[in-house]
């Protein structure tokens, strides 16, 4: 038996009970199994999209030389649907850095290399094309810009937030339709937001005084940041109903949004779209700063490395941070094709869909915006050949652009090594990588 298998299968036998646990959840969520169905849609019939479908994504790797120098290399690739190909590639070197400051850097270069390529695209196809992004377009509006903790590009976050502000606005302008698709979030927001509207709709029908509600709604503000004390603060008013906790317990259930959308719907649909408003919570000590008139102390704060190593990047931060109030809104919703499958999450720019959303509250349901994701839903289901391939162009661009570690040891590092004229030491780590 080969070595640390007996101790494999008697670790599973002794967790057995809180694997089943977690892979067929059977706790009581009884508002979300009320709930999710009453924003369920079926899809509808499936239209054509005749237009130019951009599919866009990114891959990286690093080669560590032993002397503590660390060579990023990151692509990203477009593919179309009409024969298009465009390509991105950025080699970053520098100074070895903490494993967690290093893999917050590589999503963040891929995504911006995702950003550049969009904007190359947007200004060689036609007016009413699509573009395809995998990931979520709200979670990259949440990104706060502060130093990048990697040497040398300390200023980093400014040239992604200038990129990703600059391909809203181009899309824009040539009426061309982003569309960020997560086929694995892990995101919690849509329950959230259908749970505070359930909330919100129960408090106004009951005979809870204006006052009582505002402290509800206080306390379930902060039960993201602080549960202990959002949940302290519910049991200290004395007037809120007793079936208020139930709503902030199910709040704070660890299922993201697919978990229960699959254990309570199942079938195939969509939910009714829901509207973030940007910049994102996250980003509210940055849009305090702006709003008050006291952004160059943020920079000063937020950017020190960076300012350090080029004093310029004050005057740079005082020019492109305000770019994040130009952010647009992004409408989220969730997309099962068939059944089995996994929910898809999709967002694109509230730009997208006709109509007033200013007066929206940040996180709101848009029940009357429901016949306008039609357009999104038929370009989706054009690409959709079966569970295993829930786009086919997304699945193209992801296996033409994959740098796997072969790559980088067979082509990428002879390459650098004969035009540097030097030889590459690996690190122990990646010694062993190459020689198990």
């Amino acid at each position: 038996m080969p070595r640390f298998i007996d101790l494999y299968l008697k670790e599973l036998k002794n967790k057995r009970e809180i694997l089943m646990k977690l892979l067929s959840p059977q706790d009581a969520l009884t508002l979300y199994e009320v709930m999710f169905p009453k924003y369920w849609r079926d899809l509808p019939e499936a239209g054509e999209f005749k237009g130019e479908i951009v599919a866009i994504d990114s891959s990286d790797a690093t080669i560590e030389h032993r002397g503590g120098l660390i060579i990023h290399i990151c692509r990203a690739l477009a593919l179309s649907n009409k024969g298009r190909e465009e390509r991105e590639l950025k080699v970053t070197p520098f100074y070895s850095v903490d494993s967690l400051s290093l893999t917050v850097f590589r999503n963040r270069m891929r995504e911006h290399l995702e950003h550049l390529l969009a904007i190359k695209c947007i200004e060689k196809i036609s007016e009413g094309s699509v573009i395809l992004i995998d990931g979520s377009l709200y979670g990259r509006t949440a990104h706060l810009p502060k130093d990048s903790e990697i040497p040398g590009y300390q200023d980093f976050m400014l040239d992604y937030v200038n990129a990703y502000s600059e391909l809203f606005g181009k899309a824009k302008r040539k009426k061309v339709l982003i569309i960020g698709i997560s086929k694995d979030s892990r995101s919690k927001i849509y329950k959230r937001v259908i749970l505070l509207e359930e909330l919100m709709k129960k408090l106004e029908k009951s005979l809870v005084r204006e006052e009582i509600i505002r402290q509800i709604v206080e306390a379930w503000n902060i039960l993201w940041r602080n549960p202990r004390y959002a949940l302290k603060k519910i049991r200290e008013i004395r007037e809120a109903p007793p079936w208020v906790k139930e709503f902030f317990r199910e709040a704070l259930s660890p299922q993201p949004d697919i978990s229960l959308i699959t254990r309570f719907i199942g079938k195939p649909g969509y939910t009714i779209p829901v509207l973030l408003k940007t910049p994102a919570p996250a980003l509210d000590s940055l849009v305090n700063a702006i709003r008050r008139g006291e952004l160059e102390k943020y920079i000063d704060r937020s950017f020190s490395y960076a300012i350090r190593e080029n004093a310029t990047v004050s005057e740079k931060a005082l020019t492109i941070l305000p770019k994040i109030l130009e952010y647009p809104a992004i409408i989220t919703f969730y997309y099962l094709p068939k059944e089995g499958d996994i929910p898809l999450r999709i967002d694109i720019p509230a730009w997208s869909l006709e109509g007033d959303i200013e007066h929206f509250p940040r996180f709101s349901i848009l029940k009357k915006f429901e016949d306008e994701v039609k357009r999104v839903l038929d370009v989706l289901s054009q690409l959709y050949a079966g569970p295993r391939h829930y786009n086919v162009l997304m699945e193209s661009v992801d296996a033409k652009v994959k740098l796997r570690m072969t790559d980088v040891l067979n082509i990428y590092e002879p390459i650098l090594s004969k035009e540097l004229d030097f030889l590459i030491e690996h690190t122990r780590d990646m010694r062993r990588v190459r020689y198990p």
